[in-house]
């Protein structure tokens, strides 16, 4: 009465009357089960999934041990769903702690004894804050045949649920949402400090960036459409807020890239804005020009220093290898009030790039040159003056200046 032994005719007359089954193998099975996922129903219950059918006469007798000193004291299984056993807790779970489920002597119904893995973790999800989840990397023109991605990451102590979520478009001309689409709705837990791909086709993803991390996708069952040229990426919370939003273009692909066709826009620094366009940079060619589901080839977090212009790293080299491809170029100011301009000189003074003019200032920021020049070309190899000048409201004037070597591989 297993399901998982029963399965369609292949028979060209559509059945096999008195004849021997067009399925039939004596094949057996000898691939032991696994333990695919745990869904936290609540502080007193979970549902351990498993890879296959499981016997269930063995789920009742397994063993099911939890970590921190938690009791199992209700195990229940159903003959209409036998991939998984719901436990009972005497004592509840807590927030913040990571706790892990091991399971033994369970056997699927040919009769294989659970294998690896056999334990997982699971947590209590939390209510996240403001910034705690953020669009992460962005491929909004794949190659030819392949699918768009969305990447996010968990910037936060928080366990992030993504059931409810939504990632959608946005009407500019409207001023609102446009075509979201549901995350998932089963449990998925992000744990602080890691990755999600979004995506309809994990397996194009797959194929097109061998390096991925595939561990991380998550499939979508219908997936917004992002224009190849400029779009928007809206992340909406299950209470149907903006929690983030990106607005890009392909004008903030390196310039001199040739081709930016399979080449996602990276994030550089998790806590400067999202919308700061000198925030983004097109994946470096070492890694195949996408990151999904792992550490962005052009992550570089700024390293604030109080009062100084800090520039990291001195000498970079844009040649999009993801290694110091762009040059960040962090402040700190005593007070709010500022208003700020960051121009770049060669040797003989002669202004090479303006990357801010008159801007309004936060106390502390960071910004980013790709060693592109005010006329779309690449900078000549050698040392660079930054001049960074912030004037205040009540007069006080701030002008500071560092240097920078733009170099190449010979």
């Amino acid at each position: 009465n297993y399901a998982s032994n029963w399965a369609a005719s292949i028979d060209p007359s559509g059945g096999t009357v008195n004849r021997q089954n067009s399925v039939y193998s004596t094949a057996p099975d000898e691939n032991p089960p696994y333990i695919t996922k745990v869904i936290t129903h609540s502080d007193t219950a979970i549902t351990v999934y498993f890879s296959e059918e499981m016997d269930l006469p063995s789920l009742g007798t397994g063993t099911y041990i939890i970590d921190n000193n938690i009791t199992v004291n209700t195990v229940w299984a159903d003959s209409s769903f036998l991939k998984g056993v719901t436990l009972k807790f005497a004592t509840p779970v807590q927030h913040g702690i990571v706790y892990h489920v091991t399971v033994t002597g369970v056997s699927d119904c040919p009769g294989n004894t659970i294998g690896s893995p056999n334990s997982m973790r699971f947590v209590l999800p939390d209510n996240p804050s403001e910034n705690s989840l953020i669009i992460n990397e962005v491929l909004f023109n794949p190659r030819t045949g392949g699918s768009d991605f969305v990447e996010l990451y968990n910037n936060s102590s928080y366990y992030i649920d993504l059931s409810g979520w939504q990632i959608s478009n946005y009407d500019m001309d409207l001023d609102t949402i446009k075509n979201p689409k549901l995350i998932t709705e089963e449990q998925y837990v992000l744990f602080p400090g890691e990755y999600v791909l979004l995506t309809k086709d994990t397996a194009n993803i797959k194929e097109e960036y061998p390096l991925s991390n595939s561990k991380a996708f998550l499939q979508m069952s219908s997936f917004p459409s992002y224009n190849d040229d400029e779009g928007t990426v809206v992340l909406i919370s299950p209470e149907q807020n903006i929690h983030d939003r990106f607005d890009y273009n392909e004008d903030m692909h390196f310039p001199l890239l040739n081709n930016v066709e399979g080449v996602s826009l990276e994030r550089i620094d998790f806590n400067r804005p999202t919308n700061d366009p000198t925030n983004w940079h097109s994946a470096a060619e070492s890694v195949g020009f996408a990151t999904p589901g792992y550490q962005n080839s052009q992550y570089q977090p700024a390293n604030v220093a109080d009062g100084k212009l800090i520039v990291e790293p001195e000498i970079f080299s844009p040649d999009n290898d993801g290694f110091n491809d762009v040059l960040n170029l962090t402040y700190q100011l005593d007070a709010p009030g500022y208003v700020g301009n960051i121009n770049i000189y060669d040797p003989k003074g002669r202004l090479v790039r303006t990357l801010m003019a008159n801007e309004y200032l936060s106390p502390e920021g960071t910004i980013s040159w790709d060693g592109v020049t005010d006329n779309n070309e690449k900078a000549k190899i050698g040392i660079y003056i930054i001049v960074f000048e912030a004037f205040s409201e009540n007069g006080k004037v701030l002008k500071i200046k560092e240097k920078c070597v733009l170099a190449a591989r010979l």
